[in-house]
């Protein structure tokens, strides 16, 4: 599932960055809900969302906010020409206007499946 492949180990050396008070305007990405699987009946009824209050666009470089089904916080930065995508940082919500999260330990790769459909949403904004 392309949720899971987002999920990245993180180095416990790491401190985790904290930032209160940031002002979110979500967009529901179209093509997102995830089917129901074994163990989350309610997957179905959970979209991603994309912060486009956050959107940067320079070229085919494109980077970009989004919270998953289960809460999880990814900042993102996408190629819109050749779709590759690469994971900044990921975290979770501390409440509706904070957020804790940590650099991501990962490389750029071809984005499929709910990651091609974040990375095209953010290509059009």
């Amino acid at each position: 599932m392309a949720a899971a492949s987002m999920l990245v180990v993180q180095s416990a050396k790491i401190k985790p960055i904290v930032e209160a008070g940031r002002q979110f305007v979500w967009a529901e990405v179209p093509g997102t809900l995830a089917p129901s699987e074994l163990g989350n009946p309610y997957a179905e009824q959970f979209p991603w969302y994309m912060n486009i209050n956050r959107v940067e666009r320079q070229g085919e470089t494109v980077v970009f906010e989004v919270a998953s089904p289960e809460a999880q916080y990814f900042r993102l930065e996408g190629n819109c020409r050749n779709q590759q995508l690469l994971i900044e940082y990921r975290g979770e919500f501390e409440s509706e206007t904070k957020i804790v999260y940590q650099p991501a330990a990962d490389s750029l790769h071809s984005a499929t499946g709910v990651e091609q459909r974040l990375l095209n949403f953010a290509c059009t904004r």
